[in-house]
């Protein structure tokens, strides 16, 4: 079987498919299309019912742990307190403590990681859809290997496709 774009054939070796995944990802220029694009994707998934409707919880869940400060922004934010403060300091006030979905923990990243955030919200849909979500957020090591994913070889970056919607 030969991938779009390549001459490799599929083999056991996940390596050389990763590496021809890795070079077939295009991005808009815009990280909330992007990231947008992506939650759009799960619903649809779950509309057509290739994943379970609760899909979501595992990816959130993940997201959550990459991006604690955002995640801390945005509970305290749900609970009326100021969203610097250190949450700490609201610890036995704090009502409202759950997993934030992504889209709403979106608002609280800051703009120099959003793009980070995209390609970690693909890694996490990407682990979810071949292994078991649910299991997965038990693995205390699911973090290192989220970050084990990024890419850091600028021919593993994603392209970026410019469209009139950007």
């Amino acid at each position: 079987m030969l991938f779009r774009g390549t001459s490799a054939t599929l083999t056991n070796d996940l390596t050389t498919y990763r590496k021809i995944e890795a070079m077939s990802r295009e991005y808009a220029k815009n990280p909330k299309r992007n990231m947008t694009d992506l939650l759009m994707l799960i619903g649809e998934l779950e509309r057509y019912g290739f994943v379970h409707d609760k899909f979501s919880q595992p990816v959130d869940s993940m997201m959550s742990i990459l991006y604690p400060a955002s995640s801390d922004k945005h509970t305290l934010a749900s609970n009326d307190f100021p969203v610097n403060a250190d949450i700490k300091d609201y610890e036995d006030q704090i009502e409202i403590f759950d997993v934030p979905p992504t889209n709403e923990l979106w608002e609280y990243i800051d703009n120099n990681e959003k793009e980070q955030f995209v390609q970690d919200l693909r890694n996490a849909i990407q682990l979810c859809l071949f292994e078991n979500g649910h299991k997965l957020i038990q693995d205390v090591d699911i973090f290192h290997r989220l970050i084990d994913m990024r890419s850091t070889n600028k021919h593993d970056m994603p392209k970026y496709l410019v469209t009139e919607t950007d």
